[in-house]
């Protein structure tokens, strides 16, 4: 049993804090996955960049199909969306560096389309093993800050989806995210201090994104 066919695409994204990770050199990442949509596919993951140093677009259902769209997949019974936004200090410049990262993510070979303009690159994979994060096999931890994640219920059974409608989720903060605080020296020790600060407190809501959904039905053709 194949399930039902849903397409899915951003409507809106709200990030209030952003982190430090917000230079031309940046890139902040939407990762979106689907968990277990249907039986043999563990999970299948989008993923989305958006400019660091510009606000994130608030007109998503004004932009070409490729940069809103997330899925268009059979869904059968109970599955979750899990939505993961992520700040990247990125070292180099360009889309490569966008690229080469998210070779690193999965372990499979991956196509990539990058469109001209907004930098914005979709990949959907399934990936061969589901952690807590995509973004968690990506060397340099200290290069990632990781903003907000939001868990999505969905089920077609018990809770049938309607023919079309919106998914909402809280960007909540995952984990503490630290920065280191300015040295100090202490004249009477003659030690210099370091030490960290919390730049954004776990579990604190940083937003919140609204995906649209709609089911694609099999067009039935009526004799003439």
């Amino acid at each position: 049993m194949a399930g039902r066919l849903f397409e899915m695409q951003i409507e809106s994204l709200e990030v209030t804090k952003r982190g430090t990770f917000t230079g031309k050199e940046d890139i902040h990442t939407l990762g979106v996955t689907l968990v277990y949509p249907r039986a043999g596919v563990k999970a299948i993951s989008t993923i989305k960049a958006l400019k660091a140093d510009k606000p994130i677009p608030d007109n998503f259902p004004s932009l070409s199909y490729h940069e809103r769209v997330l899925f268009k997949e059979n869904i059968l019974g109970e599955c979750q969306l899990t939505v993961e936004v992520v700040a990247v200090n990125k070292p180099t410049t360009g889309e490569k560096f966008f690229t080469d990262f998210i070779r690193t993510v999965f372990s499979a070979a991956l196509t990539t389309t990058i469109a001209p303009g907004i930098s914005n690159v979709i990949l959907a994979n399934v990936t061969e093993n589901i952690g807590g994060s995509i973004f968690e096999n990506i060397e340099a931890k200290e290069s990632v800050q990781k903003l907000g994640t939001a868990y999505i219920s969905i089920n077609t059974e018990d809770e049938p989806l309607q023919e079309n409608g919106t998914l909402v989720g809280k960007l909540i903060v995952p984990e503490d995210i630290k920065i280191p605080k300015p040295s100090v020296f202490d004249p009477v020790s003659g030690f210099v201090e370091y030490g960290n600060m919390v730049l954004l407190k776990k579990d604190v809501e940083i937003g919140k994104v609204v995906i649209s959904y709609r089911e694609i039905k099999e067009q039935v053709s009526v004799p003439v």
